[in-house]
């Protein structure tokens, strides 16, 4: 029960922290563990890596502040991105169209 509770108070500061560059240390720190212990706790639990599931929820994040009426550029500060392009890049990646058609054809 421990796990289930601690894993649940990581995945609320992961999504309180979206906009910084968050790491598997500095998300182990919040769970209490070792870095290589919680990736395995949290790998068990999630069925994904923990770097895998920050990426997930930018760009859920982002898409739903893409029907907002929001500038790229400021949707891209707000989840850690450090540049317009860079964000593109990886919502490209993970959508497979890039911002502005995403939020065309919503």
């Amino acid at each position: 029960m421990k796990n289930i509770d601690t894993l649940e108070h990581v995945l609320k500061y992961i999504d309180a922290n979206l906009d910084k560059t968050l790491s598997v240390e500095e998300l182990a720190r919040q769970a209490g563990y070792s870095p290589y212990h919680f990736s395995r706790v949290f790998s068990w639990g999630l069925g994904t890596s923990m770097m895998e599931y920050v990426r997930l929820r930018k760009m859920n994040m982002a898409a739903y502040y893409l029907s907002l009426p929001l500038k790229i550029i400021d949707i891209a500060m707000a989840l850690g991105f450090e540049t317009h392009s860079g964000f593109s890049k990886a919502f490209k990646k993970h959508f497979n169209c890039t911002p502005d058609a995403y939020r065309s054809q919503a």
